[in-house]
């Protein structure tokens, strides 16, 4: 992620949050059961299990299947239109950034708050 920090604004001020903590633990147990599973992985069905992305708006089973889990472990009330799938954190984070913050529908700028950052909203210091 170096590069990007390098190609942006003030690069090397120390002012870029980190948003890479999500990256996978190597997790001895979890890499062993992953070699496993793709061992034991039908060929015919292989590249389209491991390789195949599907629809950008993902298969409606894993969607499903995440609405399912989140009403019934939180006792939420969400649907399919609630839910978005994507390739990874950082490119979803980037997204929402640029679909929620900048000028709203009366004009007024709606700021990144980024958690951990130390930055508030000058609105609401």
């Amino acid at each position: 992620m170096e590069d990007i920090a390098a190609a942006g604004p003030g690069a090397g001020d120390g002012d870029w949050p980190n948003l890479s903590p999500g990256n996978p633990s190597h997790i001895p147990e979890i890499v062993s059961a992953w070699r496993r599973l793709t061992r034991e992985a039908p060929d015919e069905r292989f590249v389209e299990a491991g390789a195949h992305y599907g629809p950008s708006r993902s298969s409606s089973g894993l969607v499903e299947a995440l609405v399912d889990y989140f009403n019934l472990t939180y006792g939420w009330s969400i649907g399919p239109r609630n839910v978005v799938v994507g390739p990874g954190s950082q490119m979803l984070s980037s997204v929402a950034t640029s679909l929620f913050t900048g000028p709203g529908p009366d004009g007024r700028m709606r700021p990144a708050i980024v958690p951990g950052s130390g930055r508030t909203c000058p609105d609401h210091p």
